[in-house]
């Protein structure tokens, strides 16, 4: 089985109206925290084989509202049936690492996981991709995230 990402960030930030490249440096600046000029941000993106940073994959998904892997389109080749399945059925949407639901839920990836185990497996196509995705992002400037509790 061979994997190959694409760059879709461009697709995911037209989804989200934001077709100019200045609207999304100027509300990564004042929303994330994140400074990069509108010609970076357009260089890096428009590249078929980006190297983002982790901190940019950060911010963009904060500010997009998204998961990482709105962010690349995911081909698979040289796969059987059966792998594709497997890797579509997971009963966790990640294999080792997990959505956690933050501040109001106070719920632990501990508790998370037990959670997830404990609750058997969608019955409808309709509902997978729901389970696949996990808990809900929630729009958070780069200052809630790092902000120590007093």
């Amino acid at each position: 089985m061979k994997i190959s990402l694409k760059n879709n960030v461009r697709t995911t930030m037209a989804s989200r109206d934001i077709t100019m490249w200045k609207d999304l440096a100027e509300r990564l600046r004042g929303n994330q925290d994140y400074s990069i000029s509108r010609t970076s941000l357009a260089r890096q993106i428009d590249q078929e084989t980006p190297a983002y940073s982790l901190k940019l994959i950060e911010a963009l998904c904060n500010e997009l509202q998204c998961l990482p892997n709105d962010l690349f389109q995911i081909e698979i080749s040289d796969a059987t049936p059966e792998d594709i399945r497997k890797l579509t059925r997971r009963d966790k949407p990640f294999e080792f690492g997990h959505i956690i639901e933050a501040e109001g839920g106070q719920t632990t990836a501990k508790e998370s996981t037990k959670t997830a185990l404990k609750q058997p497996p969608p019955e409808d196509d309709d509902d997978l991709d729901d389970e696949l995705v996990g808990g809900r992002v929630s729009h958070l400037s780069i200052d809630k995230v790092t902000k120590k509790d007093s």
